[in-house]
Parts: structure tokens; sequence; C-alpha cells
């Protein structure tokens, strides 16, 4: 699927930054090698993590139900088991870039989206993501909250 990267002017939303795989992944496909053949997308395998950074949106089509990471946490030395789990993740479309994402979904975003959504029917919406960290505790911690919006994207093509 091509879509093309939003351009932004004064009043537009911001754009996501770029990853390395944008232009390298879209140019892997549809290309024709000698003989006439050509390449086509059959399944995407792997997904790099799409990172939130700032107070700045992100906007995505969800494209799986939140999952746990096959990516085991970190471990520290000499123990066996991982200080942490693995983290829970689902698949998205990036809308600004058209690139194949994950993002990682922390508790408080997952008891949005399944508090709101049920049975996982938040698949195949858009949604704008922005959150940020406000200061706990007495300051002495920081939590993450966010604002979710489901959005309209128009010419979309549906989820396959």
């Amino acid at each position: 699927m091509a879509i093309k990267p939003v351009e932004t002017s004064g009043d537009n939303l911001p754009v996501a930054p770029a990853t390395n795989f944008g232009n390298s992944t879209a140019a892997l496909l549809g290309v024709k090698l000698g003989g006439g053949l050509v390449i086509k997308d059959v399944k995407t395998v792997t997904r790099p993590i799409l990172s939130q950074t700032g107070d700045a949106p992100i906007y995505v089509r969800i494209e799986s139900a939140i999952h746990k990471s096959q990516i085991e946490g970190r471990r520290k030395k000499g123990e066996e088991k991982p200080a942490m789990e693995p983290a829970n993740v689902c698949n998205v479309l990036n809308l600004m870039t058209g690139e194949e994402q994950q993002i990682i979904v922390n508790a408080a975003l997952e008891s949005g989206l399944t508090d709101s959504y049920k049975n996982d029917s938040y698949i195949g919406l858009c949604f704008a993501i922005a959150s940020r960290l406000r200061p706990h505790d007495g300051g002495k911690k920081q939590i993450r909250e966010y604002m979710v919006k489901e959005i309209v994207v128009e010419g979309l093509p549906p989820l396959k």
C-alpha cells in the first residue's frame, strides 16, 4: 500500500519522525527484475517500533489485537529470568508515513482501548494518540497519560 507522507504547514498537524525503513521498504515492492519478474508483498514478518516522542501525537490504524511481544525482557547479569516481562504491543499502519509498524502498549493505553472497544473491536480503526508525562507521587515519579481519539481517514483502503 502506498500512502504519501503528509505535507505540513503552520496550522497542520505535526509530522511523525521519519524512520530508516520508509522509502527503502516501499522501494522493494513493485520492482521489476531481470526476465520480467516482479517482486510483490506477501507478508510482513517483522515491524519496527513506532516511538512516541515528546507531545506530538501519532496517527495510526490498529491492525492487530494487543499481544505480548516475542522479544524477551532484559536480563540482569547472572539472573536466569528476565527483569521484565515482554512488552504488550500491537501492529499498526503509521498514517503519516504508510509504514507497517508496532507500538508498545502500556497498561493505561491498553485499558483505554479495551474498555472502550470490547472484543478487540479497535482493530481496523484509526486513532490519533497523544501522550504526556505527568508528575506523580509528589514529583518523585512520572506517569504517562494518554488522549486517544478515534478518527476517520477518507480514502484509506480497508484493512486486509
